[in-house]
């Protein structure tokens, strides 16, 4: 009880650490699942998904929001089907590349434009997402399927 009682308040106080040393908060809505950032174009990249309550099954309504980090502002938000999570972003193509773990699938889509390129399956429950920008090649990790 000791042990358990430590550790909940070791994590309240690194809450608490964390949000009185944060830079800048920019709201991005709920459900927070990953976050790539493209270096060229001071551009970063958030997936959300929602949740219908505390504690419920994903909804089918993720969210990409794209942020200037210039300027510190939300310059696109585009709704996914499924539930977005483990972005990475090819630098070379300006392609952002997210497991849908909803649909078992990753989803190439177009920074310049919103739109979706591809939808490729893969494994059950993708998660996190690898790109090799050189030669072109995503790899992703599925958490259920070998």
């Amino acid at each position: 009880m000791k042990l358990r009682t430590f550790t909940l308040i070791t994590i309240c106080a690194f809450i608490a650490w964390t949000n009185v040393y944060a830079i800048e908060r920019i709201p991005i809505g709920s459900g927070g699942e990953g976050v790539a950032i493209d270096t060229r174009t001071q551009t970063a990249v958030i997936t959300s998904k929602s949740y219908t309550g505390l504690g419920a099954k994903p909804v089918d309504t993720g969210t990409i929001s794209i942020i200037d980090l210039k300027t510190k502002q939300v310059t696109k938000v585009i709704e996914v089907g499924g539930v977005p999570v483990g972005p990475a972003i090819n630098e070379r193509t300006n392609t952002l590349v997210f497991s849908d773990k909803a649909h078992n699938e990753v989803v190439l889509l177009d920074l310049a434009t919103g739109t979706e390129r591809a939808r490729i399956p893969v494994g059950v429950n993708p998660s996190c997402v690898g790109i090799d920008p050189q030669h072109n090649i995503a790899t992703v990790a599925s958490v259920d399927d070998s």
